[in-house]
């Protein structure tokens, strides 16, 4: 049963069937290309990468169980080791999802050894999926205006039902400069949910498995 708003059970079931064609399209395309296109190669990795993305927001969306999703995650992974991580959001969701799938130094390493994107968040996620903890580091945050308040929720400056409420009415009219913002309004079938991952993740950092929320995917705490 659909996790996710806006959408029914058929939407997603032909998304994600629509999805998955496109990745074996993409992954026959990879497999004939010949290694010296290592340009092409990138390209199509990059394609891969985004698909798979997408692929695992449409099957929590669609009600898929957690094994399931990681699945889809590690796939993604896997690609992303030949793949530059192309932006900070980027690198954070899969922080934040490698937290949430219980993922180790050697699953991630593509990630984890990426310092383009560190500051105060990324270290804290980086931290505790190398040893179960984080320090509440001061440093600087790469974009403040919209990842601040998970890094005061880390830091203790702000609390739980504060947290909540800003998830529940603040934080997605924040995502309003992000690819996905209000895709249930397209003509095209390009919604795959509205979840935050690293929401999620910055709970589970801190011991909260049983929260309610709209945009939080509480089944993968």
């Amino acid at each position: 049963m659909s996790r996710a708003q806006f959408m029914n059970d058929q939407y997603f079931e032909e998304y994600i069937n629509s999805q998955k064609q496109r990745i074996v399209k993409f992954s026959k395309v990879l497999e004939s290309l010949a290694p010296t296109n290592q340009k092409k190669i990138v390209q199509c990795k990059v394609y891969l990468v985004e698909f798979n993305k997408n692929l695992l927001s449409a099957e929590y969306s669609a009600g898929r169980n957690k094994e399931q999703i990681k699945r889809t995650f590690m796939e993604y992974l896997k690609l992303l080791k030949d793949v530059p991580i192309s932006s900070y959001a980027e690198m954070v969701d899969g922080l934040a999802l490698a937290i949430l799938f219980d993922c180790t130094e050697s699953d991630i390493p593509a990630i984890l050894n990426e310092m383009k994107f560190d500051d105060a968040l990324t270290r804290k996620m980086k931290d505790y999926i190398r040893s179960g903890a984080y320090s509440t580091y001061k440093a600087s945050l790469e974009y403040e205006s919209h990842y601040q308040v998970f890094d005061e929720y880390l830091n203790g400056e702000l609390d739980l039902k504060k947290f909540l409420t800003y998830m529940e009415s603040g934080w997605y009219n924040s995502c309003a400069d992000f690819a996905f913002f209000e895709t249930h309004k397209k003509t095209e079938n390009i919604y795959t949910g509205y979840w935050c991952w690293l929401a999620a993740a910055v709970l589970k950092m801190n011991a909260v498995t049983k929260v309610v929320s709209s945009y939080i995917p509480v089944e993968l705490l």
